[in-house]
């Protein structure tokens, strides 16, 4: 009679603990066979509140204590953007894999430095582009890959945000911000590299803006890929408030027999209230990060279950590409440099 060997515990770390990183850790503490064995974060009510809610027993409010530890496997990286390159080059040749939340960095040479750690160090290094395990992107993806509609010649990606979060995401130019994810994608289905960047932008709002914000409202990138492919991109912070959409992106990818669409602002669900504490429309997008019978569903889950299971299994992650996200930050940042200049970027 044969016996069922337990799946090893995987420790993991989240450094960060924003809106976002709380979701990591949420998800983490559902994943079977994972514990999180520590949390980091600067605030420490937030850190000890995050803590108690997931049982985490070590806590930090500097992360190079971690370093000392040997009984990591892995760490989400949910920090700043500007933070990365050093949390992730420690991390790295502290033995452990890590995940690091888009965008990677706002520089190309932290980008390339993060990569060449993880080539030293033999560890696992993922960026957290996570529409790449929303089922709606990846089935374009998968269709594209099956040649449904044949040969891809155009795609154009619109990401849309309510105006109130822009004072939240404009310390950072929104090619960090918003339009990595639609970098990412269209790399993805393009698989190809982007040989020119004319970008636009705009700000009509500047009053919504932090007080130290320079970025724009309203941003538009066009890149030629070396293989002949086209991608025009749009990113703004303008959906009305109390229009009551979280995300009202939408995506299409033209080819030489059919079309693929992608669309968000319609999630399928909707709530009417006159309610003081929710007045007005409501129709939040349900595939990223929800729970559904007290179990964490979505994007995000599949994104951290992926990278969990290669670990244990010793299988590099490759649905989603590191060499991609630097060539990532290559773009995002010749976008910037097109926007300010006037003119073509050529890489």
């Amino acid at each position: 009679m044969s016996t069922l060997k337990p799946t090893p515990v995987l420790r993991v770390a989240v450094i960060g603990l924003g809106a976002w990183g709380q979701c990591h850790a949420e998800t983490y503490a559902a994943l079977p066979g994972v514990e999180i064995a520590a949390l980091c974060d600067a605030d420490p009510a937030r850190l000890a509140a995050i803590a108690r809610r997931h049982d985490v027993p070590l806590q930090f409010t500097d992360c190079a204590a971690l370093w000392q530890r040997d009984d990591i496997d892995l760490v989400s990286v949910v920090t700043p953007e500007h933070l990365h390159r050093q949390i992730v080059v420690d991390a790295l040749h502290s033995g452990k894999h890590v995940l690091v939340e888009k965008a990677v960095a706002t520089e190309p040479s932290d980008a390339h430095a993060m990569a060449a750690a993880a080539r030293d160090t033999g560890r696992f290094l993922v960026p957290g582009h996570i529409l790449r395990f929303d089922l709606r992107y990846a089935e374009v993806k998968r269709q594209l890959d099956e040649g449904a509609i044949g040969d891809v010649v155009s795609i154009f990606s619109r990401r849309s945000r309510p105006q109130k979060q822009f004072v939240h995401h404009s310390a950072n130019h929104t090619a960090y911000v918003q339009m990595p994810h639609d970098i990412d994608l269209a790399l993805w289905w393009a698989g190809s590299r982007v040989t020119r960047v004319r970008a636009v932008e705009r700000c009509l709002r500047p009053e919504l803006r932090a007080v130290e914000g320079t970025a724009p409202d309203v941003l538009w990138a066009n890149l030629e890929f070396a293989n002949g492919i086209v991608a025009v991109l749009h990113s703004s912070w303008l959906l009305p408030s109390n229009a009551g959409v979280d995300m009202g992106d939408y995506a299409e990818v033209i080819g030489s027999h059919g079309v693929l669409k992608v669309q968000t602002a319609d999630s399928g669900f909707e709530m009417w209230s006159d309610s003081p504490a929710s007045p007005g429309r409501y129709s939040p997008d349900l595939g990223i990060h929800h729970r559904v019978a007290g179990r964490v569903v979505g994007a995000l889950r599949e994104e951290l279950g992926y990278l969990c299971d290669c670990i244990r299994g010793h299988r590099p992650p490759t649905h989603a590409s590191f060499a991609d996200a630097v060539h990532g930050v290559e773009v995002a940042h010749a976008v910037v440099r097109s926007a300010a200049s006037g003119q073509d970027v050529v890489l």
